[in-house]
């Protein structure tokens, strides 16, 4: 249809728009004779995608600089003393949109195959600062279908009483992810930290 060709030009323009980018300059061009590398990520300055600014070191083991996003333990974009890299976003797709066709019965589960599932309920409690300063717990309810989350945006992906719309992120179980930085963190080589990439490919969403 042609509601679905335009929603899929979007995602593709969308996929090419996005990006970071650096600028590398080579030992015969450089003021001390090193390469040297900047980074320029394009991710916000607060909230939860903001890159946090780290210093690592096991003596003997590892020693590396860089910065991390919330609550990731190595470094994503940094250096160490043999090296430098950064990332820019790939244009692969990580997420899959279901629409579920609900029970007419019960908007709490779901149509699959023939069968009625139940959406999973999970209660999760965060901790927010009021305007007045007061920090008060405040309590939600996480549904998922089988296929991720239940995600919704008014107007657009509703969730009434005949469809819902689960996330599937395709990368939810890869747990190679931070065997891959470690890699890089410890890499003394060019050649270390292309191995690594290549060995591991546990780094799904960008380019390095």
């Amino acid at each position: 249809t042609e509601a679905f060709q335009l929603a899929d030009a979007r995602q593709q323009r969308f996929a090419l728009d996005r990006g970071s980018n650096a600028v590398a300059v080579g030992s015969e061009r450089s003021f001390n004779g090193r390469g040297m590398l900047l980074a320029n990520p394009h991710f916000p300055w607060v909230g939860g995608m903001r890159f946090y600014q780290m210093h690592l070191t096991i003596p003997g083991k590892l020693d590396v600089m860089g910065a991390a996003l919330p609550g990731l333990p190595m470094i994503n974009i940094g250096f160490n003393q043999h090296l430098a890299w950064t990332h820019t976003v790939d244009s692969s797709k990580h997420f899959t949109l279901y629409r579920l066709q609900l029970d007419p019965k019960d908007p709490t589960r779901y149509l699959l195959d023939g069968k009625s599932l139940p959406l999973s309920k999970q209660a999760v409690t965060v901790q927010v600062k009021q305007a007045d300063g007061q920090v008060v717990p405040v309590k939600r309810d996480i549904y998922s279908s089988k296929f991720g989350p239940i995600v919704q945006w008014p107007g657009k992906l509703d969730w009434d009483k005949q469809y819902a719309y689960s996330l599937r992120d395709a990368n939810l179980d890869n747990d190679r992810v931070l065997e891959q930085w470690y890699a890089m963190n410890r890499a003394g080589s060019l050649k270390d930290l292309q191995d690594a990439v290549h060995t591991t490919q546990g780094i799904p969403w960008v380019n390095t």
